[in-house]
């Protein structure tokens, strides 16, 4: 394990010499070792030779804990406790040029796109399921240049937590201020992207 900010997070090393660095982010309310079962990141992490990192939220919720986006000063900043731990894993472990690969599940994918949006020459790509947002939906922050970050993410339509569309009458969570359709287009005006390519794979499934 290795502890920034008197916080603990465990490392999974897959070879003796990691070629990258992969942080997986729990979802509120779900500890970091049953994440790993849920999604095999121990499987990624060996395909992709990096070295697994396992961060935890510590700001509490009834059931466990959730990440603090958006951020609430009376709890730890988790966009900088983040950004300081991929920075002590790069001089610890003598990566100093490697990839980092951030996933997240649902309020881990939330914090992802955090990251993405406020850090992202720390970052290489995201891979997120059920959780994609544009930060700045949640309030003023800093306006960022173009972002190299590559996403990959994942939302069902059907998602009773996150919608995937927002109407009048669909319940949505508080921090849940934006669809998927607006998120996709307000990440594309952030990454300067002038073309989007939709594949549709089946029936159900677009790309």
């Amino acid at each position: 394990s290795i502890t920034v900010d008197g916080r603990s997070a465990s490392l999974l090393k897959q070879h003796d010499q990691p070629k990258s660095i992969l942080l997986e982010l729990h979802a509120s309310g779900v500890a970091p070792q049953v994440q790993v079962a849920m999604s095999r990141s121990d499987k990624v992490a060996r395909e992709l030779q990096a070295l697994l990192v396992l961060p935890e939220a510590n700001k509490p919720i009834k059931q466990g804990s959730t990440w603090n986006i958006p951020f609430d000063p009376s709890h730890a900043n988790d966009v900088e406790y983040l950004s300081r731990l991929i920075s002590r894993l790069k001089q610890r472990d003598c990566l100093p040029d490697a990839p980092v690969l951030v996933m997240g599940y649902s309020g881990g994918a939330r914090m992802a796109s955090y990251l993405a949006y406020l850090k992202p020459e720390l970052l290489t790509a995201i891979g997120v399921v059920g959780g994609l947002i544009h930060p700045s939906v949640n309030g003023p922050l800093t306006v960022q240049t173009k972002s190299n970050v590559h996403i990959l993410a994942f939302h069902s339509e059907n998602d009773p937590v996150n919608p995937y569309q927002i109407t009048e009458a669909t319940p949505t969570p508080a921090y849940w201020l934006s669809d998927i359709p607006t998120t996709m287009e307000n990440w594309q005006q952030s990454m300067a992207c002038n073309q989007v390519a939709t594949a549709h794979l089946t029936a159900q499934v677009s790309l």
